[in-house]
């Protein structure tokens, strides 16, 4: 919501002050955000490593790589969450560009979200021999991965898998990657244009 209040709206009344360029702006606000959600999600590394149940002492420790184990991660939810804030700030920078509508901008967003990220969604089902999937739960039987924000989990048809590592699939870290350097190109040109300057952060 502040993401949209400031750079589709233009609330911010101060920012229109600031002698910085938009997309400089967005960039400071996402790493802002960035550092939140992840001192967030931080919280729950309590019950992963400190119980003796959780997903470091009953899986982790256990496998082939935990050092991989412990870096997959760490990497895929930094990488998830950062493609989501710049494929936030390509969406809302788009609607703006292309128009001053509000319905037409929450039109335009919404496709965006959903087009980008039920791609990658597909893909990582698609990429996976396993046959089952959920949306946004934890597992001890499987590594979460991430299309953008949106977290998936993976089970086999086995009971349970024989080690996690077999759990991790860094192509959809690598997809996070993608999706972070061309949607943050697109938001910054679009930030930057004159078009959107005339209208205002």
């Amino acid at each position: 919501m502040d993401f949209y209040n400031e750079f589709f709206i233009g609330k911010m009344t101060l920012n229109h002050m600031l002698p910085l360029k938009t997309s400089s702006l967005f960039f400071i606000k996402s790493i802002v955000f960035l550092i939140g959600i992840m001192v967030v999600w931080g919280a729950t590394l309590i019950e992963i490593f400190l119980n003796p149940q959780g997903l470091y002492l009953t899986r982790i420790v256990q496998s082939t790589s935990p050092s991989e184990g412990i870096l997959y991660l760490f990497c895929s939810k930094f990488f998830g969450m950062l493609s989501g804030l710049s494929l936030m700030g390509f969406a809302i920078s788009l609607a703006k560009w292309v128009s001053k509508k509000v319905a037409t901008g929450h039109l335009l967003i919404a496709f965006i979200f959903i087009a980008v990220i039920g791609f990658q969604f597909a893909l990582i089902i698609k990429g996976s021999w396993h046959w089952h999937w959920s949306i946004g739960t934890s597992s001890l039987e499987s590594f979460k991965q991430y299309a953008n924000m949106l977290t998936i989990s993976t089970f086999s048809n086995r009971p349970t898998f024989p080690d996690i590592k077999e759990t991790i699939h860094w192509d959809s870290v690598v997809m996070n990657v993608i999706v972070t350097i061309i949607s943050g190109s697109f938001a910054a040109l679009l930030f930057n244009s004159k078009r959107y300057e005339i209208y205002g952060k």
